[in-house]
């Protein structure tokens, strides 16, 4: 594909082309199009990565040296630093860990204080405490995920006689209720104060407890008041959901008919249907994350019943492991999180068989909300794409149409496009060039 004044405009779903231009439609393969990067340690023998925000910054937990467990965000793209990137423990605290980030890079967290266990928000100074139901004292608060306006859904509870899912912002903690069962739990939270989890219904004719995924959506945006409603199951007795994006799309896990396997799903925003995604051929799967693009993260069990983390896009489900560089002697067991730009975040065994976070990054992909030119380093996930059969990723990282402009003629091989914004290329000439080369717009 080659034109001296060659312009490009391409949708999620409508792709334009200037007359003088062809773009083939090609199967999407993943071949050599991530890297990966060890998380790091805290001192001790294990880390977690648990989120990561379009900014690239990443937050878990994990053991320092002494054995205790810290709360961590990283720099923006970096491996953790214990003695830039801990998080300051609540008054009279020993242990803390983060579990979700905000593009404001604000995090969303629990751990101890004096009081008890509390959930917390840290900004990247101060750390603001979470009371159980605006009191500061009394009961527990648990922390599950935190949206751009600050709210944090997670469970709030009572003594020791029940927990119930609550929304956290403004320095108000809110109960938002059950299904009618004595406890509930929050785990995800959209931009407009969607919270979705799981909750007991009430017991059957015969004491049984089952439990189901729930949606509670506020009255208002980002409100206080609202509705919680049962989104059901795979068919079985029990499903949990633990993430929904901001178009209202929601995964998790759930049981099927008869209760016998335990499968990831994905329902729609407008879907009154979960979809059952599968496993990587043995008996259960989770699905933890979503992006707006709509790829899923999570772990599934593998034909030997190993555990590895998944990516599920483009209709199927992919081994994690398949996407590691050669010999790296590392396996990946859990997905947690994945941002607008494709990047996963997870936890995996290395060399010498201990846990550690990692992060996978889709190369080259653009990554920056702005327009810019193609031959900056800085506007790419990996090098400036150059080369046939190198792929390209313009993808979730804008959130209003922007302009890639071609200050040099290149040659790359494979182009995707899947993005609700538009991307426009202009410039100089752009070749693609290699097996399977094209131009694919994702739906």
């Amino acid at each position: 594909m080659q034109n001296p004044t060659f312009r490009l405009v391409c949708f999620r779903d409508y792709l334009m082309l200037s007359a003088a231009v062809f773009a083939a439609c090609v199967p999407y393969t993943f071949g050599d199009t991530y890297t990966f990067t060890d998380v790091g340690s805290l001192g001790g023998a294990k880390t977690e990565a648990y989120d990561i925000n379009n900014t690239g910054r990443i937050v878990g937990w994990g053991k320092t040296a002494t054995g205790s467990n810290r709360a961590f965000r990283t720099a923006p793209n970096s491996a953790v630093s214990v003695t830039t990137d801990l998080i300051p423990l609540m008054t009279g605290g020993s242990q803390s860990f983060a579990y979700s980030i905000n593009s404001n890079g604000i995090v969303a967290g629990d751990g101890n204080q004096t009081q008890g266990d509390r959930a917390f928000v840290y900004n990247g100074s101060t750390v603001t405490v979470a009371s159980p139901n605006g009191s500061p004292i009394g009961g527990w608060t648990y922390a599950g995920a935190i949206n751009a306006s600050g709210q944090v859904a997670g469970s709030t509870s009572f003594g020791i006689y029940y927990t119930h899912a609550m929304l956290y912002g403004g320095g108000q903690t809110k109960d938002i209720g059950t299904l009618g069962g004595l406890n509930s739990f929050g785990y995800g939270i959209n931009a407009s104060g969607t919270v979705v989890g799981a909750s007991e219904l009430p017991p059957t004719i015969d004491f049984i407890t089952y439990t189901h995924a729930f949606a509670w959506r506020p009255t208002t945006a980002n409100g206080t008041s609202g509705t919680m409603t049962d989104i059901g199951s795979l068919g079985g007795n029990y499903a949990y959901a633990f993430d929904i994006n901001d178009a209202g799309a929601i995964v998790g896990g759930s049981t099927d008919a008869g209760d016998i396997g335990y499968h990831a799903f994905y329902l729609s925003a407008a879907g009154a249907t979960m979809k059952d995604l599968g496993t990587l051929g043995g008996s259960s799967s989770e699905a933890r994350s979503l992006n707006k693009l709509g790829q899923v993260v999570g772990y599934a069990k593998t034909a030997t019943e190993a555990t590895h983390a998944f990516l599920y896009d483009d209709g199927r489900m992919i081994d994690l492991n398949e996407l590691l560089p050669a010999a790296t002697g590392w396996t990946l067991t859990a997905a947690r999180g994945i941002n607008d730009l494709g990047q996963i975040v997870g936890l995996g065994t290395n060399p010498i068989g201990e846990t550690r976070g990692f992060v996978l990054n889709p190369v080259s992909t653009w990554a920056v909300d702005a327009s810019g030119t193609w031959s900056t380093n800085s506007n790419w996930l990996g090098n400036v794409p150059s080369g046939a059969g190198v792929a390209v990723n313009l993808t979730g990282a804008i959130t209003s149409p922007r302009t890639v402009t071609l200050d040099a003629a290149r040659t790359v091989g494979l182009i995707t496009f899947n993005s609700p914004a538009s991307y426009t290329i202009a410039g100089q000439s752009l070749s693609l060039s290699g097996d399977g080369s094209g131009v694919r717009v994702r739906s």
